[in-house]
């Protein structure tokens, strides 16, 4: 796969899972723009905020790494029943960070994604 440049990032294609649905898609930078968009307009009309938990990163060798986070969204202090979690692999090139691949699982039970963290 050859990787673009697309409006500060470096990657052509996100891979994502939707839990609830059991099905996976791939998607593009229009498509992630679009989902992200409508994640923050619905955490703002709910007056909400982001709950967002580092597990953690994995060197992978030559300036490559993955990270690994969740995310959940609080609405009056209480946690949505579905949460998010991410692997970003980043490489460092030419003095800056850029963002290779992403996989992206949605629509999973918040209560399996507690307290994770790499040791």
């Amino acid at each position: 796969m050859q990787l673009r440049r697309n409006e500060g990032t470096y990657f052509e294609r996100l891979s994502g899972k939707r839990n609830n649905q059991k099905l996976c898609d791939d998607f593009g930078y229009e498509e992630a723009l679009k989902g992200w968009r409508e994640g923050f307009s619905f955490v703002q009309r709910n007056h909400g905020q982001w709950a967002v938990h580092e597990i953690g990163v994995i060197p992978l060798g030559k300036g490559d790494y993955l990270g690994i986070l969740t995310a959940s969204i609080m609405i009056d202090g209480k946690r949505l029943q579905n949460a998010n979690v991410f692997f970003e692999t980043f490489t460092y090139q030419d003095e800056e960070w850029k963002r290779v691949r992403s996989y992206i699982g949605t629509g999973i039970p918040a209560e399996q994604l507690n307290e994770y963290t790499l040791a």
